[in-house]
């Protein structure tokens, strides 16, 4: 016997007493309807703004990976995401090489950024943390003299309109991630919302009726439940988990 009550149900014997009266009106179906908290019946379908501690986690998670301080993890995270890693068409092995405090190089990748934000959120939607870090990102990369990874198109948008070349300053915000930064005319001007705004309608109104390029999904191994076969370390080396090794006396198998 079923003793789970509608979501809600404040008068079990009215509910099924309505729903099986053809005279019960849609309209009232609709008004409680309206009184479900979608936090406790659907929590998974809310995707709530990313927490300051979420992000310092990820960036930790990221920084332990590799060995590096935490400012210098971010400085790579920044550069990845400047490069265009939190876009779906993003190779999964895209990297950025950067030096540790002893001049050692580590080769960060979007894999490992992918691995941390399935750790910290559960998901693999690295994009969340492009947008809530948006800001310290695109300082970097207007302090940096650096672009962001729509620099070339919107700038090249803004020349066949016949207006002067985008800014240093207006390239360091011209990145996919900044679309949604409130008051983005007061860090990047007036015109990178505009040019953002109009290159979001091209780009989706052009992929109507296109086969997507994404990469077919492939099974995370942490989402198993089990260890990455390739394991970060410092240095950006991956250490293979296990080798199946086909020996007999000493001899590989034919």
């Amino acid at each position: 016997m079923n003793t789970k009550k509608a979501v809600n149900d404040t008068n079990p014997s009215r509910n099924t007493e309505d729903r099986n009266n053809p005279s019960f009106a849609l309209q009232e179906i609709y008004s409680d309807s309206l009184k479900i908290d979608i936090k406790r019946v659907a929590p998974q379908e809310v995707s709530p703004e990313l927490e300051e501690a979420q992000i310092s986690k990820f960036i930790n998670t990221v920084a332990e990976m590799y060995g590096l301080p935490n400012s210098l993890a971010l400085f790579g995270i920044a550069l990845l995401f400047l490069k265009g890693a939190c876009n779906a068409s993003a190779p999964n092995n895209m990297t950025v090489e950067i030096s540790d405090p002893d001049g050692n190089p580590v080769s960060v990748s979007k894999k490992d950024l992918v691995y941390a934000c399935y750790s910290v959120t559960r998901n693999e939607y690295i994009r969340r943390f492009a947008e809530g870090m948006a800001i310290p990102i695109s300082t970097i990369a207007e302090k940096n003299k650096l672009m962001g990874d729509l620099g070339v198109r919107l700038n090249n948008m803004v020349i066949a309109k016949g207006e002067p070349c985008l800014t240093p300053k207006e390239r360091a915000w011209a990145s996919s991630f900044c679309q949604n930064v409130e008051n983005l005319s007061t860090y990047a001007g007036e015109r990178v919302p505009l040019l953002l705004a109009e290159d979001f309608l091209k780009r989706f109104s052009s992929k109507k009726g296109k086969k997507s390029t994404k990469e077919p999904f492939q099974e995370r191994p942490w989402r198993k439940g089990k260890e990455s076969a390739t394991t970060p370390t410092k240095g950006g080396q991956a250490n293979e988990s296990s080798k199946a090794k086909n020996t007999r006396g000493g001899g590989k198998n034919p």
